[in-house]
Protein backbone atom coordinates (compact mmCIF):
# COMPACT_ATOMS: atom_id res chain seq x y z
CA UNK A 1 0.00 0.00 0.00
CA UNK A 2 1.34 3.20 -0.84
CA UNK A 3 2.12 5.83 1.88
CA UNK A 4 -0.25 8.74 1.31
CA UNK A 5 1.16 11.88 2.72
CA UNK A 6 -1.80 13.68 4.63
CA UNK A 7 -2.95 16.81 2.94
CA UNK A 8 -2.84 19.72 6.16
CA UNK A 9 -2.06 23.21 5.60
CA UNK A 10 -0.73 25.01 8.52
CA UNK A 11 -4.00 26.62 9.61
CA UNK A 12 -5.31 22.92 9.72
CA UNK A 13 -2.61 21.72 11.91
CA UNK A 14 -2.64 24.85 14.13
CA UNK A 15 -5.86 24.23 15.01
CA UNK A 16 -5.35 20.32 15.53
CA UNK A 17 -2.75 21.16 18.27
CA UNK A 18 -5.42 23.64 20.04
CA UNK A 19 -8.19 21.09 19.58
CA UNK A 20 -6.14 17.91 20.22
CA UNK A 21 -3.57 18.71 22.89
CA UNK A 22 -4.82 22.04 24.05
CA UNK A 23 -2.22 24.33 22.74
CA UNK A 24 -3.27 28.40 23.22
CA UNK A 25 -1.65 31.37 22.31
CA UNK A 26 -0.06 29.90 19.61
CA UNK A 27 2.46 32.13 17.25
CA UNK A 28 3.68 30.02 14.70
CA UNK A 29 2.97 26.86 12.67
CA UNK A 30 5.76 26.05 10.20
CA UNK A 31 6.08 22.83 8.24
CA UNK A 32 9.05 20.82 8.50
CA UNK A 33 10.80 18.44 5.99
CA UNK A 34 9.30 15.00 6.19
CA UNK A 35 9.28 12.34 3.38
CA UNK A 36 5.79 10.21 3.93
CA UNK A 37 4.43 11.78 7.05
CA UNK A 38 3.78 15.55 7.46
CA UNK A 39 5.18 17.67 10.78
CA UNK A 40 4.76 21.17 11.79
CA UNK A 41 7.01 22.89 14.33
CA UNK A 42 3.84 24.90 16.67
CA UNK A 43 5.39 27.49 19.20
CA UNK A 44 3.06 29.48 21.73
CA UNK A 45 3.83 32.80 23.44
CA UNK A 46 6.46 31.62 26.27
CA UNK A 47 5.37 31.52 29.85
CA UNK A 48 6.72 32.61 33.44
CA UNK A 49 5.86 29.25 34.16
CA UNK A 50 9.05 27.74 31.74
CA UNK A 51 6.92 24.82 30.22
CA UNK A 52 7.56 24.28 26.56
CA UNK A 53 6.66 26.22 24.02
CA UNK A 54 7.69 24.66 21.16
CA UNK A 55 6.71 21.64 20.16
CA UNK A 56 6.30 19.16 16.87
CA UNK A 57 2.85 18.30 15.85
CA UNK A 58 3.36 15.18 13.79
CA UNK A 59 0.50 13.77 11.36
CA UNK A 60 1.63 9.76 10.01
CA UNK A 61 0.80 8.87 6.94
CA UNK A 62 -2.16 6.53 6.23
CA UNK A 63 -0.62 3.23 5.71
CA UNK A 64 1.50 3.27 8.89
CA UNK A 65 -1.66 4.79 10.70
CA UNK A 66 -3.41 1.47 10.47
CA UNK A 67 -0.96 0.33 12.91
CA UNK A 68 -1.19 2.15 15.76
CA UNK A 69 0.20 -0.66 18.13
CA UNK A 70 3.63 0.20 16.38
CA UNK A 71 3.13 3.80 17.47
CA UNK A 72 3.14 3.52 20.77
CA UNK A 73 6.20 0.99 20.06
CA UNK A 74 8.13 4.31 19.45
CA UNK A 75 6.71 5.85 22.32
CA UNK A 76 7.53 3.81 24.87
CA UNK A 77 11.00 3.40 22.97
CA UNK A 78 11.67 6.86 23.38
CA UNK A 79 10.56 7.13 27.35
CA UNK A 80 13.26 3.87 27.35
CA UNK A 81 16.27 5.85 26.07
CA UNK A 82 15.12 9.05 27.87
CA UNK A 83 14.98 7.24 31.07
CA UNK A 84 18.95 5.73 30.10
CA UNK A 85 19.89 9.55 29.60
CA UNK A 86 19.57 9.89 25.87
CA UNK A 87 17.89 13.73 24.95
CA UNK A 88 15.02 12.03 22.92
CA UNK A 89 11.76 13.76 22.39
CA UNK A 90 8.85 13.85 24.97
CA UNK A 91 5.52 12.68 23.85
CA UNK A 92 2.74 14.87 25.29
CA UNK A 93 -1.29 13.43 25.82
CA UNK A 94 -3.98 14.52 24.49
CA UNK A 95 -6.14 17.59 26.29
CA UNK A 96 -7.56 16.28 29.39
CA UNK A 97 -6.74 12.78 28.72
CA UNK A 98 -4.11 9.92 29.02
CA UNK A 99 -3.88 8.91 25.70
CA UNK A 100 -0.75 9.59 23.61
CA UNK A 101 -1.96 9.12 19.85
CA UNK A 102 -4.99 10.16 18.76
CA UNK A 103 -6.38 9.71 15.18
CA UNK A 104 -8.06 12.23 12.98
CA UNK A 105 -9.89 11.74 9.84
CA UNK A 106 -9.11 13.60 6.36
CA UNK A 107 -10.22 14.29 2.95
CA UNK A 108 -8.08 12.58 0.38
CA UNK A 109 -8.99 13.67 -2.68
CA UNK A 110 -7.01 11.94 -5.22
CA UNK A 111 -8.58 9.07 -3.64
CA UNK A 112 -11.94 10.45 -3.45
CA UNK A 113 -12.29 8.54 0.26
CA UNK A 114 -11.70 9.86 3.80
CA UNK A 115 -7.97 8.50 5.53
CA UNK A 116 -7.60 7.90 9.09
CA UNK A 117 -4.39 9.61 10.44
CA UNK A 118 -2.30 8.94 13.47
CA UNK A 119 -1.49 12.52 15.61
CA UNK A 120 1.00 12.96 17.78
CA UNK A 121 2.64 16.02 19.72
CA UNK A 122 6.34 15.69 21.05
CA UNK A 123 8.71 18.25 22.33
CA UNK A 124 10.64 19.94 19.86
CA UNK A 125 14.53 19.60 20.17
CA UNK A 126 17.44 21.97 19.90
CA UNK A 127 20.38 21.66 17.73
CA UNK A 128 21.56 20.93 14.47
CA UNK A 129 20.68 18.04 11.95
CA UNK A 130 24.56 16.19 11.32
CA UNK A 131 23.40 16.32 7.60
CA UNK A 132 23.72 20.24 7.95
CA UNK A 133 27.36 20.48 9.03
CA UNK A 134 30.24 20.45 6.91
CA UNK A 135 31.55 16.69 7.48
CA UNK A 136 34.65 15.97 9.70
CA UNK A 137 36.52 13.13 11.39
CA UNK A 138 35.47 14.52 14.74
CA UNK A 139 32.17 14.85 14.26
CA UNK A 140 31.53 11.50 12.10
CA UNK A 141 33.52 9.62 15.55
CA UNK A 142 30.72 11.23 17.62
CA UNK A 143 28.27 10.38 15.26
CA UNK A 144 29.42 6.71 15.67
CA UNK A 145 29.74 6.98 19.64
CA UNK A 146 25.86 8.06 18.69
CA UNK A 147 25.16 5.24 16.70
CA UNK A 148 26.81 2.85 18.95
CA UNK A 149 25.70 3.33 22.50
CA UNK A 150 22.09 3.79 21.04
CA UNK A 151 22.12 0.37 19.85
CA UNK A 152 23.85 -0.66 22.97
CA UNK A 153 20.83 0.11 25.03
CA UNK A 154 18.00 -0.33 22.69
CA UNK A 155 18.66 -3.78 21.52
CA UNK A 156 17.35 -4.58 25.35
CA UNK A 157 14.32 -3.32 24.16
CA UNK A 158 11.14 -5.10 23.41
CA UNK A 159 7.83 -4.39 22.52
CA UNK A 160 4.31 -5.94 20.77
CA UNK A 161 4.73 -3.22 18.26
CA UNK A 162 8.29 -3.60 16.68
CA UNK A 163 7.08 -7.43 16.60
CA UNK A 164 4.44 -6.77 14.40
CA UNK A 165 6.36 -4.12 12.27
CA UNK A 166 9.47 -6.95 11.39
CA UNK A 167 6.45 -9.61 10.62
CA UNK A 168 4.95 -7.23 8.42
CA UNK A 169 8.09 -7.33 6.25
CA UNK A 170 9.30 -4.00 6.51
CA UNK A 171 11.27 -2.84 3.85
CA UNK A 172 14.26 -0.69 5.33
CA UNK A 173 15.13 -4.23 7.35
CA UNK A 174 18.53 -5.34 6.02
CA UNK A 175 16.98 -8.61 6.35
CA UNK A 176 14.81 -8.01 3.31
CA UNK A 177 17.86 -7.75 1.05
CA UNK A 178 17.55 -11.50 1.24
CA UNK A 179 14.84 -10.59 -1.34
CA UNK A 180 14.94 -7.85 -4.12
CA UNK A 181 12.44 -9.04 -6.52
CA UNK A 182 9.66 -7.05 -5.34
CA UNK A 183 11.89 -3.46 -5.64
CA UNK A 184 14.60 -3.84 -8.22
CA UNK A 185 12.32 -4.11 -10.89
CA UNK A 186 11.23 -0.07 -10.17
CA UNK A 187 14.73 0.43 -11.31
CA UNK A 188 14.70 1.65 -15.09
CA UNK A 189 18.88 1.66 -15.53
CA UNK A 190 20.74 -1.35 -17.00
CA UNK A 191 23.91 -0.36 -14.94
CA UNK A 192 21.99 0.15 -11.79
CA UNK A 193 20.32 -2.81 -12.06
CA UNK A 194 23.45 -5.09 -12.84
CA UNK A 195 24.93 -3.28 -9.92
CA UNK A 196 22.35 -3.96 -7.76
CA UNK A 197 22.32 -8.08 -8.44
CA UNK A 198 26.11 -8.10 -8.30
CA UNK A 199 26.14 -7.07 -4.82
CA UNK A 200 22.77 -9.13 -4.13
CA UNK A 201 24.61 -11.79 -5.22
CA UNK A 202 27.91 -11.10 -3.32
CA UNK A 203 25.63 -10.78 -0.24
CA UNK A 204 24.03 -14.06 -0.48
CA UNK A 205 27.22 -16.04 -0.97
CA UNK A 206 29.61 -14.41 1.79
CA UNK A 207 26.45 -12.86 4.45
CA UNK A 208 23.27 -15.46 4.29
CA UNK A 209 25.16 -18.34 5.28
CA UNK A 210 26.30 -16.87 8.28
CA UNK A 211 23.31 -15.09 9.41
CA UNK A 212 23.08 -17.06 12.79
CA UNK A 213 26.46 -15.83 13.77
CA UNK A 214 25.28 -12.02 14.01
CA UNK A 215 23.53 -10.34 17.14
CA UNK A 216 19.98 -9.18 16.61
CA UNK A 217 17.81 -7.19 18.72
CA UNK A 218 15.57 -3.87 18.71
CA UNK A 219 17.20 -1.29 16.50
CA UNK A 220 16.53 2.34 15.29
CA UNK A 221 17.37 1.58 11.82
CA UNK A 222 17.35 5.21 10.31
CA UNK A 223 20.06 6.78 12.67
CA UNK A 224 20.95 9.48 9.49
CA UNK A 225 21.84 12.91 9.27
CA UNK A 226 18.34 14.02 9.79
CA UNK A 227 17.78 12.12 12.68
CA UNK A 228 20.88 12.78 14.50
CA UNK A 229 21.01 16.31 16.70
CA UNK A 230 24.34 17.94 17.81
CA UNK A 231 25.54 21.13 19.33
CA UNK A 232 28.88 22.92 17.17
CA UNK A 233 31.78 22.14 17.73
CA UNK A 234 33.01 20.49 20.20
CA UNK A 235 30.43 18.20 18.84
CA UNK A 236 27.73 16.79 21.23
CA UNK A 237 24.46 14.66 21.29
CA UNK A 238 21.29 16.99 21.96
CA UNK A 239 18.77 14.34 20.35
CA UNK A 240 18.06 11.24 18.53
CA UNK A 241 14.39 11.76 16.71
CA UNK A 242 12.14 9.57 14.06
CA UNK A 243 11.62 6.07 15.51
CA UNK A 244 9.21 4.85 12.50
CA UNK A 245 11.81 2.71 11.21
CA UNK A 246 12.01 0.21 14.56
CA UNK A 247 12.19 -3.32 14.07
CA UNK A 248 14.11 -6.20 15.18
CA UNK A 249 16.91 -7.08 13.24
CA UNK A 250 20.90 -7.54 12.90
CA UNK A 251 22.22 -5.07 15.23
CA UNK A 252 25.16 -4.67 12.66
CA UNK A 253 22.54 -2.86 9.97
CA UNK A 254 22.53 -0.21 12.59
CA UNK A 255 25.75 0.70 12.03
CA UNK A 256 25.93 0.35 8.16
CA UNK A 257 22.93 1.83 7.77
CA UNK A 258 24.41 5.21 9.40
CA UNK A 259 28.01 4.31 7.30
CA UNK A 260 25.60 3.86 4.19
CA UNK A 261 24.50 7.98 4.56
CA UNK A 262 27.55 9.80 5.82
CA UNK A 263 29.89 8.12 3.20
CA UNK A 264 29.55 11.21 0.48
CA UNK A 265 32.24 13.12 -1.55
CA UNK A 266 36.01 12.49 -2.35
CA UNK A 267 36.54 11.51 1.62
CA UNK A 268 33.33 9.09 2.59
CA UNK A 269 35.16 6.23 2.81
CA UNK A 270 37.68 7.53 5.09
CA UNK A 271 34.97 9.42 6.84
CA UNK A 272 32.44 6.48 7.33
CA UNK A 273 35.92 4.66 9.16
CA UNK A 274 35.78 7.79 11.86
CA UNK A 275 32.15 6.54 12.31
CA UNK A 276 32.99 3.12 12.77
CA UNK A 277 35.76 4.08 15.43
CA UNK A 278 33.73 6.05 17.07
CA UNK A 279 30.81 3.20 17.34
CA UNK A 280 33.39 0.33 18.23
CA UNK A 281 34.70 2.90 20.99
CA UNK A 282 31.48 2.45 22.58
CA UNK A 283 30.10 -0.81 21.66
CA UNK A 284 32.73 -2.78 19.92
CA UNK A 285 32.26 -5.20 16.61
CA UNK A 286 32.98 -8.82 17.12
CA UNK A 287 35.30 -9.91 14.62
CA UNK A 288 33.09 -12.20 12.95
CA UNK A 289 30.48 -8.74 11.88
CA UNK A 290 33.43 -6.56 10.56
CA UNK A 291 34.83 -9.96 8.61
CA UNK A 292 31.09 -9.19 7.00
CA UNK A 293 30.54 -5.37 7.27
CA UNK A 294 31.68 -4.41 3.00
CA UNK A 295 28.62 -6.08 2.00
CA UNK A 296 25.93 -4.33 4.75
CA UNK A 297 27.17 -1.02 3.83
CA UNK A 298 26.91 -2.00 -0.16
CA UNK A 299 23.27 -3.82 0.63
CA UNK A 300 21.94 -0.62 2.57
CA UNK A 301 23.31 1.60 -0.61
CA UNK A 302 20.90 -0.92 -2.71
CA UNK A 303 18.31 -0.32 -0.67
CA UNK A 304 18.08 3.24 -1.09
CA UNK A 305 18.71 3.40 -4.55
CA UNK A 306 16.14 0.81 -5.24
CA UNK A 307 13.36 2.43 -2.99
CA UNK A 308 14.10 6.05 -4.18
CA UNK A 309 13.14 4.48 -7.88
CA UNK A 310 9.62 3.02 -6.34
CA UNK A 311 8.81 6.38 -4.80
CA UNK A 312 9.14 7.62 -8.41
CA UNK A 313 7.80 4.85 -9.46
CA UNK A 314 4.41 5.19 -7.27
CA UNK A 315 4.83 9.12 -8.33
CA UNK A 316 6.62 10.81 -5.82
CA UNK A 317 8.05 13.99 -7.66
CA UNK A 318 10.07 15.85 -4.81
CA UNK A 319 13.38 16.77 -5.84
CA UNK A 320 14.61 15.46 -2.45
CA UNK A 321 14.04 11.87 -4.19
CA UNK A 322 15.03 12.44 -7.18
CA UNK A 323 18.97 13.92 -5.47
CA UNK A 324 18.20 10.99 -2.90
CA UNK A 325 18.92 8.10 -5.76
CA UNK A 326 21.53 10.75 -7.31
CA UNK A 327 23.25 10.75 -4.45
CA UNK A 328 23.58 7.11 -3.55
CA UNK A 329 23.78 5.99 -7.64
CA UNK A 330 26.94 7.77 -7.05
CA UNK A 331 28.52 6.50 -3.64
CA UNK A 332 27.78 2.85 -4.51
CA UNK A 333 29.69 2.85 -7.67
CA UNK A 334 32.50 4.25 -5.99
CA UNK A 335 31.95 1.91 -2.93
CA UNK A 336 31.62 -1.38 -5.03
CA UNK A 337 34.18 -0.15 -7.01
CA UNK A 338 37.08 -0.42 -4.61
CA UNK A 339 37.84 -3.84 -3.49
CA UNK A 340 36.75 -4.79 -0.12
CA UNK A 341 40.32 -5.39 1.28
CA UNK A 342 40.73 -1.58 0.38
CA UNK A 343 38.09 -0.63 1.96
CA UNK A 344 38.71 -2.22 5.04
CA UNK A 345 42.56 -0.67 4.75
CA UNK A 346 40.79 2.73 4.50
CA UNK A 347 38.81 2.02 7.97
CA UNK A 348 41.43 0.76 9.63
CA UNK A 349 43.74 3.99 9.32
CA UNK A 350 40.80 6.00 9.97
CA UNK A 351 40.34 4.61 13.27
CA UNK A 352 44.24 4.58 13.68
CA UNK A 353 43.53 8.39 13.17
CA UNK A 354 40.95 8.91 15.31
CA UNK A 355 42.87 7.31 18.41
CA UNK A 356 45.63 10.70 17.76
CA UNK A 357 42.34 13.13 17.82
CA UNK A 358 41.12 11.62 21.14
Amino acid sequence: MAHRKPKIDEKMAGTMAHDIYGLTEITEVKELISFYDINFQVKTRPNSAGLPNRFVLKVLNSSDSQHPECILAEVEAMEFLRSKGFPCPKVFPVYRGNEFIATVNLDDSEMNNIEAHVVRLISFLDGTTADKIVRNPDLLYTIGTVVGSTSKQLKEFSHEGIKLRTSLGFKWNILEFLDIEKYINSCNDIEEIRLIREVHAAFMTKVKPQLGLFRSGTIHNDLNGQNILVSNSPYRLTGIIDFGDMVTSLLISELSNSMAFFMEGDCGVEFSGYLLAGYNSVFPLPDEERELLYYFVAARLCQLIMYSNSNLDQGTTEENVQACLQKYNRILVDFWGRKKHEVEEIWRLAEIKSRALK
